[in-house]
């Protein structure tokens, strides 16, 4: 054979086996299916869940959730391909929620399935409040390809709880008509990011009349926990009794047609009689109004708190200008009283008629500072009598003097009695003896 014709056979062996191989089916192996891709996302930009088991941001009930699986391979979208979806809601002992489907990616890898969360039933937020889980598979050049994603439903933004203060912001569950009032609220955001609206807070008396509104418009409430106060005024025209406060988180304020992201919550309080910071002293008795001088007067003082918050004060009793006694650091709740007595030594007060009063220390705020000072009335102190008595013992002389004389009289008589017996003793009479007389001779 030439070389020419061999270099002609050469080549066209080399084509041959060229078109061969071209033609052998391809079995994707593992290492190539690792080329292909499927990510899942919501439409929660930019916390959508895009890249492989990334989570995404919440939702709550009744919230449209869209979701995205873009299938590629090498990096370029994939038409006409079959992805399978599997929704999990939380698992729970009442009901579980399962949604499987399937959608078909468009020219641009994007295959799109929807839903909406479900309403809970009534008081059972726990069969969808929670964490849910989307799975998703796709088949590319006969391997599988799949992601994963999580997501929260609940209450986007909530109050979780509400509590009274008072103006120094320390807590307080009594109040009185026109007395300040701050309201604490706790709130919690359970997405990736901050949200923005308004919060309402009304108040109703024990009438069911409303006696506060707060409208707190433009607020940002962080992620997760935040802390919000509002102060305001119990109305004048409250009612005495049980009151209830409520907050609400609003999208928007209600006039512009804001939704709740949450329910209500509630706390009750009371409204008391008075208002205010007031202490008072509302009576002083003495137990004499005419002594002597050296005579001891009782002095009885009731101090009281006539407003609607805790008291310390001090006590401070007076005749005339003249301190009598302090009496320091009395503490009172709202609407209580105390009753005091000390005694006045009026030894050495000099003669005359003195008034006597209470005065209690003027607490910070205190709205009738009138009624801190109680004025008794008049108590009239003479001068000892100068007549120079003697002393007791003397006055017992002529007592001891007639019970001495009585002493020996008695004993005088005795002494008679005891003679005149002997006397008796000495008279003869039968005797067993015979006595001879015997005359002189």
């Amino acid at each position: 054979m030439r070389p020419a014709s061999a270099c002609f056979v050469f080549t066209l062996l080399i084509l041959l086996l060229g078109a061969s191989f071209a033609t052998i089916p391809r079995y994707v192996s593992s290492a190539v299916t690792s080329g292909g891709n499927l990510d899942i996302f919501t439409q929660k930009t930019p916390f959508s869940g895009k890249g492989a088991n990334e989570p995404s941001d919440a939702f709550q009930q009744q919230e449209l959730v869209i979701l995205y699986g873009l299938v590629t391979f090498g990096g370029d979208p994939i038409a006409n391909k079959v992805v399978g979806f599997q929704i999990n809601g939380p698992e729970n002992n009442i009901q579980n929620f399962t949604i499987i489907s399937t959608a078909t990616t468009n020219v641009s890898g994007l295959a799109l399935f929807s839903f909406r969360i479900p309403t809970a039933p009534l008081n059972l937020e726990q069969t969808i409040f929670g964490k849910w889980t989307v799975f998703a598979t796709v088949d590319i050049d006969g391997g599988v390809a799949n992601d994963s994603l999580i997501f929260q439903v609940g209450w986007l933004v909530q109050i979780t709880n509400i509590s009274t203060l008072n103006e120094q912001l320390k807590p307080q569950t009594s109040f009185s008509p026109r007395s300040p009032i701050v309201f604490n609220l706790t709130l919690v955001n359970i997405g990736f990011t901050p949200h923005v609206g308004t919060i309402t807070i009304e108040a109703l008396d024990i009438d069911r009349q409303s006696i506060i509104q707060i409208e707190l418009d433009n607020q940002t409430f962080p992620l997760g926990e935040s802390y919000v106060q509002a102060s305001s005024q119990i109305s004048a025209d409250a009612k005495i009794g049980q009151a209830n406060a409520s907050a609400t988180p609003y999208t928007a304020p209600p006039t512009l047609n804001g939704i709740p992201y949450s329910p209500s919550v509630y706390t009750p309080f009371e409204i008391v009689p008075s208002y205010g910071h007031d202490v008072a002293i509302t009576s002083v008795n003495t137990s004499l109004t005419q002594v002597t001088a050296g005579q001891k007067v009782e002095i009885t003082v009731v101090a009281a708190n006539l407003g609607a918050f805790n008291e310390t004060f001090d006590v401070t009793i007076y005749y005339d200008s003249n301190l009598i006694q302090l009496i320091p650091e009395i503490s009172l709740p709202p609407n209580s009283s105390k009753t005091m007595t000390v005694e006045w030594d009026t030894s050495n007060v000099n003669p005359g008629t003195y008034s006597i009063s209470a005065n209690a220390t003027i607490v910070e705020g205190d709205i009738n500072p009138e009624n801190n000072k109680f004025v008794d009335g008049n108590v009239t102190i003479t001068a000892a009598s100068t007549t120079q008595f003697p002393p007791y013992w003397l006055l017992l002389i002529p007592f001891m003097i007639i019970a001495v004389l009585a002493g020996i009289v008695l004993i005088m008589l005795a002494l008679i009695e005891h003679r005149r017996r002997r006397r008796r003793r000495k008279i003869p009479g039968n005797s067993d003896y015979v006595v001879l007389i015997h005359p002189h001779i």
